[in-house]
Parts: C-alpha cells; sequence; structure tokens
C-alpha cells in the first residue's frame, strides 16, 4: 500500500470491500517520517535509492482512518510488525514497546468488514 497515494489505497480499500463482502484485507504500513524520507531520496547505499513510498500511516492511526472510510469495516487490528533482519533492525521488537516510540514504528493492519449492510 505504501507505493500508492492515499487516494488510491482508499479507493483500493473500497472496492475491495464492495466487490467481496465479509472480506479480511491485511497489509503492512510505513509510518509517515519514513514515507517522508523516501519521498525526498533516501539511499541505503551508494548504489540503491528506496523507492518512493507516498503513502505512509502511523500504524496506531489505522483503526480510526480505515473506520471512516466504510461503515462495512467493522474491526481494525494493528498488529506489530516483527520481520526484523539486521541488527538495527532488530530492536525494533523492543523499541515498539517504548510508548514514545511505538507509533512511529511499521506494522501491519488487519480489516475485518461485515457481509452486507
Amino acid at each position: 500500500m505504501m507505493y500508492f497515494s492515499q487516494k488510491q489505497v482508499r479507493a483500493l480499500i473500497e472496492t475491495i470491500i464492495a466487490r467481496l463482502p465479509g472480506v479480511e484485507i491485511m497489509f503492512d504500513t510505513i509510518p509517515c517520517w519514513f514515507s517522508r524520507k523516501t519521498i525526498s531520496g533516501y539511499w541505503r547505499t551508494p548504489f540503491y535509492r528506496v523507492p518512493p513510498m507516498p503513502w505512509g500511516i502511523n500504524v496506531w492511526d489505522a483503526p480510526a482512518l480505515m473506520k471512516s472510510w466504510s461503515p462495512q469495516i467493522t474491526q481494525v487490528d494493528v498488529i506489530p510488525y516483527r520481520r526484523f533482519r539486521t541488527f538495527p533492525a532488530a530492536l525494533a521488537p523492543w523499541l515498539a514497546r517504548l510508548p514514545g516510540l511505538r507509533k512511529h514504528m511499521p506494522g501491519n493492519v488487519r480489516i475485518h468488514t461485515c457481509k452486507s449492510l
């Protein structure tokens, strides 16, 4: 989802819900600060630039936003992202426990929908 604009993400989620009643949708998110960093040109190595990721959301803000998009969304779960492979990133699960840093971490969102209105 992070490779789309917020408008495109919303349209995609609304389309999926309309065509597949009762669906559950799960996707990963990046925080707003990281989205801004990729748009301004984040070079991970001297030879690799991270692609622009226009849609970032602080994962704890996702439930309210997702529920505002469709009345068919009945529940939104936030699941901490646990797939970190490098040393600094391996500290992320512990950093995510700190209240001040929690909202600035990547995460997963699972949307539950009702079968019909």
